[in-house]
């Protein structure tokens, strides 16, 4: 078996950490993982395996595919270029955006404060009476831990989204929001006579 072949397999494996039914399966692997299948040890083994993660990346774009890391686990996955563009398409928070919304508050309270976050922290930035239905719905869904008080994102939302680039995106658009603000808001003054 060759390197791209062991790749392909460790990369699109599926498995259950445990014998729940109701939750969705670890896809991929880790970087120790795949090191540790290939045989991989030394000081420059994790530069032997960027490169060849990199070289596999370039032979399998042809079929649509690519190279993913779930920054929520640290597996390494692949993934059809559509994946992410069919989830946005489908919606998941069709007709209810309120879904999304505290999604996304979660999200970025988790990023800003690096762990996770209390109840009350997200509802205060909602701005509303009750978010426990939200937030049923969304660990329903898979894409939050609520544990007693605390709110953390499950790792199959990094299947699901791809947080680096929606990051990327909200950053760029914070900036152009920040500079096209300060234009506007510094009119010129009048000349005094």
């Amino acid at each position: 078996m060759n390197e791209f072949s062991i790749l392909t397999h460790l990369l699109s494996d599926s498995h259950k950490l445990d014998d729940s039914f109701d939750q969705p399966p670890i896809i991929g692997s880790t970087e120790a993982q795949i090191m540790k299948a290939l045989g991989m040890r030394g000081k420059f083994a994790k530069l032997h395996l960027v490169e060849l993660l990199n070289t596999y990346a370039d032979s399998i774009r042809v079929f649509g595919l690519y190279i993913r890391k779930n920054p929520l686990n640290h597996h390494w996955f692949l993934t059809k270029s559509s994946a992410i563009s069919d989830l946005i398409s489908s919606n998941p928070f069709q007709n209810r955006p309120r879904l999304g919304a505290t999604l996304m508050v979660i999200i970025s309270a988790i990023f800003t404060s690096k762990k996770p976050v209390d109840k009350k922290y997200v509802l205060k930035l909602r701005k509303k009476v009750s978010i426990d239905h939200d937030l049923q719905e969304l660990e329903d869904m898979h894409f939050i831990i609520v544990s007693n008080s605390t709110v953390s994102l499950h790792p199959y939302l990094g299947y699901c989204l791809d947080l680096e680039h929606l990051f990327t995106a909200l950053e760029n658009s914070a900036l152009n929001f920040d500079s096209n603000q300060s234009l506007s808001s510094s009119s010129p003054s009048s000349p005094t006579s």
